[in-house]
């Protein structure tokens, strides 16, 4: 059985894999010369993931 605690702990960790992927992913293309980005708009997972760990490409107030 999973605590809450252990579920936020996944939660968060799957969230820090899914900002990683989207870095690396945010500007794949397509079409025969990359003339088009595969994501118009942004992924939900990506943007529940910013739910849950913050919005890492928001400019910091510093």
């Amino acid at each position: 059985m999973t605590t809450s605690s252990n579920s936020n702990q996944q939660a968060i960790d799957l969230a820090n894999c899914i900002k990683d992927w989207w870095q690396q992913h945010k500007f794949d293309t397509t079409g025969e010369r990359g003339e088009w980005n595969l994501y118009d708009d942004e992924p939900e997972f990506v943007t529940m993931a910013k739910r849950i760990i913050g919005d890492w490409e928001k400019p910091s107030d510093d």
